[in-house]
């Protein structure tokens, strides 16, 4: 635990200190509940809750505009305001003797205007992917190797990280937001982990959070 605080804070202090006045930087916090539907049934709402919980944080840096080659291309054709950023996911997951820390850096594509400029409220959209690391969970062969016995555990170190997140925020409170995001790690077809008859790796969470932009 004291790793993960240190991580923390020298992650934030390193990019607090290289932001300048055209980049931008964001901290979210959500938590969220396992949902025993997969990624298909959780990306149209369809919820079915297990008793497995996670608390997590987003650092997220967006960088200078000069970085951003979909920005230009968005605001002279479409207006949506399409930018992209790194992020730093890390996330305390409580699920029976599975409870750990996991780390899950990514990168994002965003959407950061959906509604009309003239409505107080704006909705925006993210997608965003990278890896992901749960240190306390087997690696790859130890779990195959559990799997031809009796699995206790129902995912590995290793895996893909996906998210897929909605935000809403309203003009009077320019620095805060609302979030809800699916937080998904998943074998990525066979990259992270090969496809075995009755494993399944992978996790989906439903996370309601709020984010404070510097």
């Amino acid at each position: 635990m004291h790793c993960f605080v240190y991580l923390i804070c020298a992650f934030f202090s390193a990019i607090t200190h290289s932001v300048h006045a055209t980049e931008s930087m964001q901290v979210s916090l959500y938590h969220g509940q396992f949902t025993e539907k997969d990624l298909g049934n959780a990306l149209i709402f369809s919820y079915k809750p297990l008793d497995s919980y996670l608390v997590a944080m987003d650092l997220t840096y967006k960088p200078d505009n000069k970085w951003q080659p979909l920005w230009y291309l968005s605001d002279s054709f479409c207006k949506l305001s399409i930018s992209n950023s790194a992020a730093l996911n890390l996330s305390y997951v409580y699920q029976g003797d599975e409870t750990g820390v996991g780390f899950n850096p990514h990168i994002t594509i965003n959407f950061e205007r959906m509604l009309p400029e003239s409505l107080a409220f704006n909705l925006a959209y993210s997608a965003g992917i990278g890896v992901s690391y749960y240190g306390y969970l087997p690696d790859k062969t130890t779990h195959l190797a559990l799997a031809d016995s009796s699995q206790p555990y129902k995912s590995t170190r290793w895996l893909c990280y996906l998210m897929f997140e909605w935000q809403l925020s309203h003009a009077s409170l320019p620095k805060w937001a609302l979030t809800w995001r699916i937080h998904h790690r998943s074998r990525c077809y066979g990259v992270f982990y090969p496809k075995r008859e009755g494993i399944h790796v992978g996790s989906d969470y439903f996370g309601l959070g709020v984010r404070y932009f510097f």
